[in-house]
């Protein structure tokens, strides 16, 4: 008897500091509205005579994926990044022409689910 009080406890314990935590991450978040809002994404230099691009995949990942996470954070529904200009991008530098297929596998099962869906979206 006195074993199922104490997992009781423990899990009423658990939900306890389980609320206080998400309170105490709730206050330190800065309100939706306070975020930078993203700027427009440069477009990387093309090659005029072939119209392929100039900038490696990595270099145009890194200058793309901040503006696109923080959209991604924010947005209600993941459907909502096809309308951001960013995504869009990153979805262009993922097409199988530009791209090999072992690049857009490693991209597809990444951590990171923004340029994962990016991939995904490119390659189909």
């Amino acid at each position: 008897m006195g074993y199922l009080l104490s997992c009781l406890a423990g899990f009423a314990l658990g939900i306890l500091g389980f609320g206080a935590w998400r309170r105490t991450k709730a206050r330190l978040l800065p309100p939706a509205s306070s975020l930078p809002e993203a700027s427009a994404p440069t477009t990387p230099p093309t090659d005029p005579d072939t119209g392929t691009r100039l900038e490696p995949l990595t270099a145009g990942l890194h200058r793309l994926a901040p503006e696109v996470e923080s959209f991604a954070e924010r947005t209600a529904h993941p459907r909502e990044l096809t309308e951001h200009p960013p995504f869009r991008e990153i979805v262009r530098m993922f097409s199988p022409s530009e791209t090999p297929l072992s690049t857009l596998r490693q991209y597809i099962l990444g951590d990171n689910w923004p340029l994962s869906c990016g991939c995904a979206r490119g390659a189909a």
